[in-house]
């Protein structure tokens, strides 16, 4: 009898072992910049007030993750949703959540325009960034045509963003999908773009290859595969840039004006200049592509 307890007991305790071990606590903190609007506005507010206090406080927030608190987040798989929101520190927490692989997505409000992030989360993460890209978003309108310049319609389009600054593992969608219509027209929406500072770095140093490339692969009607490889970067993009070259230089005056005893100056910063973009209007890429063709496929681009 004795030994029949001790054996109960220790199956009991093993189940309960077992038990336990199928549930996690997941934590995490939700973080983004500031937007490029919100940025050039803040700067030129602390340039038209002439504080060089505000002008550094801006420049050292720049480029920084910031909490973001009273967001939306949902983590579920195929059989469980659960929902939370993050806190003023913009941390959250999902308690007793059974042991699996599942999909985290934080939604946060700016403005009234929805910013999402989503991230699949490993089996044995315990605790999980998720970072809300701030940049904006750019839409590729394509046409494919054929040598003789005819539209092609219900033609394959695949386009990858090559992703180089995604240190946190966070990723919206990095792959696209279209197919052309009658008049081989088709559209892309939703591509990540260049933030702020890395959009200016670029025109500073006069090189692109720090920027993502998007690739797009079309599926000719006689299997061949084209691609095409642009810089997602629209003329709103660079109009963002070029302000904040033009802000840094009225700021200069001011910051070096006060500290013109000190060996704390702000330099001079200009773009270089002669580097070529896609043709584009507002925060749209337009391209041209052809198939069936000896030359290789490509997509017009304009000197700025």
């Amino acid at each position: 009898m004795k030994n029949k307890t001790l054996m109960v007991f220790w199956v009991l305790c093993i189940g309960a072992n077992l038990l336990a071990n199928d549930y996690s606590t997941v934590k995490g903190s939700l973080v983004q910049k500031n937007t490029a609007i919100k940025f050039l506005q803040n700067f030129r507010s602390a340039i038209e007030k002439k504080s060089c206090e505000d002008i550094k406080k801006v420049l050292t927030i720049e480029g920084k993750f910031t909490p973001v608190a009273n967001a939306t987040i949902l983590l579920y798989d195929n059989d469980h949703n659960f929902e939370t929101k993050t806190d003023k520190n913009g941390g959250f927490v999902f308690p007793h959540i059974p042991y699996g692989s599942y999909e985290l997505l934080g939604i946060a409000n700016d403005n009234g325009k929805e910013l999402i992030t989503h991230k699949k989360r490993l089996p044995h993460d315990t605790f999980v960034r998720l970072r809300i890209n701030s940049a904006k978003s750019v839409t590729v309108i394509g046409k494919v045509v054929n040598e003789a310049g005819k539209p092609q319609a219900s033609i394959n389009v695949k386009a990858q963003l090559e992703n180089k600054h995604n240190q946190y593992g966070d990723s919206l969608a990095e792959t696209w999908v279209a197919k052309t219509d009658s008049q081989g027209e088709f559209t892309l929406r939703g591509i990540p773009s260049p933030d702020l500072r890395t959009m200016t770095g670029a025109l500073i140093s006069g090189k692109l290859s720090s920027l993502n490339s998007l690739t797009i692969s079309v599926e000719s009607k006689d299997r061949m595969i084209k691609t095409v490889n642009i810089k997602p970067i629209t003329q709103e993009i660079l109009n963002d840039a070029r302000e904040f070259l033009i802000l840094w230089e009225q700021a200069a005056l001011i910051w070096n004006k006060e500290h013109k005893d000190t060996k704390e100056q702000m330099v001079s910063i200009r773009e270089k200049g002669g580097l070529s973009f896609p043709v584009s209007e507002g925060n749209r890429i337009f391209l041209n592509v052809v198939v069936n063709g000896k030359e290789k496929s490509h997509g017009k681009a304009i000197n700025h």
